[in-house]
């Protein structure tokens, strides 16, 4: 591991964060349901404080969380879970991805 940087973990190599979830932050960029815009969190504290807004119904770039192989350590833990990153969804970089999620 070079200081957190360009390693990619083994699945299940932390521990699970406060909901039982594994690996959600590092080894790729997740590409999320979210269209990117600039004010979505300025328009959600106007309209009273949502939590986890929703993006507008399209757009050019995707939302993207959790940083990659290619952030550092101190990135991904700082804010890879709550930084909205953007992306265009046909992008060829191989640090963006998608998470497999079960519901058992």
């Amino acid at each position: 591991m070079l200081d957190g940087f360009m390693y990619v973990s083994p699945v299940r190599a932390f521990e699970p964060n406060a909901w039982g979830m594994y690996d959600t932050a590092g080894n790729v960029w997740q590409f999320t349901a979210d269209w990117w815009a600039p004010d979505t969190y300025a328009k959600a504290a106007a309209a009273g404080g949502v939590r986890d807004p929703k993006g507008p119904e399209t757009g050019e770039r995707r939302v993207t969380r959790g940083g990659s192989w290619w952030c550092s350590a101190g990135t991904c833990a700082g804010f890879g879970l709550f930084y909205r990153g953007k992306v265009e969804p046909e992008a060829p970089y191989s640090n963006n991805g998608f998470r497999c999620v079960v519901d058992p």
